[in-house]
């Protein structure tokens, strides 16, 4: 059973309004309505992968704040962002990450070993473009991605089902939101990004904040970035 500091302040807020599903599946549809507007006709998203994510990152943001602070009158601190973060919290997340990254390395050597093929991340491509998409991609993937993915997947979906349904079933919502908005990437980042979820949202659920979860998913990225640089080479003239 999952239990932790989370579960502790859910028992101070019973007599609350707090956000709940409508709330998310309404960001949600907003924002998949937003990207599809925006998503160039015909082209390759990778090529518009920064200006989306961009948007897309500030839009999460904008309307959670909007929901959960100005509608719902709650304070950043229900979202899980605690400050000042434990230094323990930090390098345990840092340390989780990188294991996680690992182990999703072993997995799929071992899916390959039996014929299965893993699709490269199409995201990589921009990380030929020299030094500005190394900076860019590390902006974006390592610090504001991880950032804002937990504030919204942990910090505001996964609360809002909690209420309603408990939580392993708003372990299970959160992480299946998490896996499909990485639809675009294949199945099988899909699977792999849902199980990263589940972790992060057991972590969450366990401390009560967002610490070892935002540490944790920015350096699985960055552990991702630097195994794509090293094998391929990018920024040091390799193709």
């Amino acid at each position: 059973m999952i239990s932790g500091e989370g579960s502790e302040i859910d028992e101070q807020r019973e007599d609350i309004v707090l956000p709940g599903p409508k709330d998310v599946i309404l960001v949600l549809l907003l924002w998949f309505l937003m990207l599809f507007y925006l998503m160039p006709k015909g082209e390759d998203w990778a090529t518009h992968y920064f200006i989306l994510e961009l948007l897309g990152d500030f839009f999460l943001l904008l309307a959670v704040w909007v929901i959960v602070c100005l509608i719902r009158r709650q304070p950043l601190s229900f979202l899980g962002l605690k400050w000042p973060m434990v230094k323990g919290d930090i390098w345990k997340g840092i340390g989780l990450g990188v294991l996680l990254n690992f182990i999703n390395m072993g997995v799929n050597l071992i899916l390959t070993m039996f014929g299965f093929t893993i699709p490269s991340d199409s995201r990589f491509g921009i990380l030929k473009s020299g030094l500005s998409g190394i900076l860019g991609f590390f902006l974006i993937v390592v610090i504001l991605g991880p950032f804002v993915e937990e504030i919204f997947n942990r910090g505001f979906v996964y609360q809002a089902f909690k209420r309603r349904i408990g939580v392993i079933g708003a372990l299970i919502v959160s992480s299946l939101i998490f896996g499909l908005a990485h639809f675009p990437l294949g199945l099988i980042m899909v699977i792999e990004f849902s199980c990263l979820g589940a972790v992060l949202c057991y972590y969450f659920q366990k401390k009560g904040n967002l610490t070892v979860p935002i540490f944790a998913h920015a350096s699985y990225n960055l552990a991702s970035l630097i195994v794509v640089l090293i094998s391929h080479g990018f920024g040091s003239g390799g193709k």
